[in-house]
Parts: C-alpha cells; structure tokens; sequence
C-alpha cells in the first residue's frame, strides 16, 4: 500500500528495526510485528486512512509501427 510521510521530519535516517514479518502464526517469544516495531523503536505510528490517489490507466496498447 502507498505510504504517506506526515512526520515532518525530512533527511536521510540510518536505523535499524527489528520486527517479525506477518505470518499466519505469530510468534510470542521473537521480534514484535512492524506496526509495533515502528510504535516502539521509532516513536511513530501508521495510520490507515482512505485517501484519493492519482490512477493510470491503460485501455490499450499498440506496438510502434516501422517510422
């Protein structure tokens, strides 16, 4: 899904997060999922919000001819 900034923080960070990537069976004893990896390594949350985003559409599409 998109990602939208509205930290207000700008530049380039080097950091390292440690999280369990979604399964079907989450484990208790390992790493936390990335929401909560955000949340608590980083100060930050995700937010999910319905938003209008730009959309391209291709109908159809032809080979170039011999110019």
């Amino acid at each position: 899904m998109p990602v939208v900034n509205e930290t207000g923080l700008d530049g380039i960070f080097n950091l390292k997060l440690v999280w369990t990537p979604d399964t079907d069976h989450p484990r208790s004893d390992g790493p936390p999922s990335l929401p909560t990896a955000i949340a608590e390594q980083l100060g930050l949350r995700l937010v999910s919000e319905t938003r209008s985003v730009p959309v391209l559409v291709i109908d159809h599409a032809e080979r170039p001819g011999e110019n």
